[in-house]
């Protein structure tokens, strides 16, 4: 059977492909690199302390800001928002996208220095869209994780995570002030 978030390296890969070269990468272990990749632990392990996740991302920014790129954006999904939000309420980075957050609170959404998009979905009891409507595109008829752990049959489902991909490399081309196009 397919690892829960099989779908992770295929989004990352999407919005790498159209110029965003430079993406923080699930692996199971913070040490492990590629290149220009660095890897971040995904939630299997007791759900990562995020405040290490923070740490552990804010000399890789800074890295590549030595490096001379100026315009980071970074994409959470689940847990990984709740990281978002921190390096974005510093202003580490220019540009955040979020997906099916969890941990994400209406004060961590109000001290964010940047542009924000948050992408749920309709069925998500971790962060319904009731308690963040003004902030959010709800996807109908989807659940949480929709946009890494949806099954390849479902075409309502594909579509809708291909579409949220999508807003995720508009969301940063408009912010980042690129136009790109992943799909």
């Amino acid at each position: 059977m397919a690892s829960r978030f099989a779908h992770g390296p295929k989004v990352r890969d999407q919005i790498a492909v159209v110029g965003f070269g430079k993406t923080l990468k699930g692996s199971s272990s913070m040490k492990d690199t590629e290149g220009d990749v660095v890897r971040i632990s995904p939630m299997g392990q007791s759900y990562l302390d995020q405040k290490l996740a923070v740490e552990f991302a804010k000399p890789v920014i800074h890295a590549l800001q030595e490096k001379g790129i100026s315009k980071i954006g970074a994409a959470g999904f689940c847990w990984g928002a709740k990281v978002v939000v921190e390096l974005a309420k510093d202003a580490d980075i220019q540009v955040a996208a979020l997906l099916h957050p969890t941990f994400v609170t209406l004060d961590d959404i109000k001290g964010v220095k940047v542009p924000v998009a948050i992408l749920g979905a309709e069925f998500d009891k971790i962060s319904p869209p009731e308690l963040v409507d003004h902030f959010v595109k709800i996807f109908l008829g989807l659940s949480h994780g929709w946009t890494v752990r949806y099954r390849d049959e479902n075409v309502t489902a594909v579509k809708s995570a291909q579409v949220a991909h999508q807003d995720i490399v508009d969301w940063f081309g408009k912010c980042l002030q690129t136009a790109h196009s992943a799909l």
